[in-house]
């Protein structure tokens, strides 16, 4: 199996570029999610509420979970 990844960025990240972020996500294997944030900072840690349930969404139809 493939390794699979969700990548969220910040635009207004101080400390990695969000370029970075979309460059590893074109480099990866496997299935990939890229979510940038155009407001959130480092990881967009400031803005978790705009990307959790896309996370958790994307992590379940990964583990095939039956859907609600």
């Amino acid at each position: 199996m493939r390794a699979a990844h969700i990548l969220v960025a910040g635009k207004q990240d101080r400390l990695i570029p969000w370029q970075d972020a979309e460059r590893i996500a074109r480099e990866a294997s496997g299935p990939d999610e890229l979510v940038v944030i155009e407001d959130g900072n480092h990881v967009a840690n400031n803005r978790v509420y705009k990307y959790r349930t896309q996370s958790a969404d994307w992590m379940a139809q990964q583990l095939g979970a039956a859907k609600r």
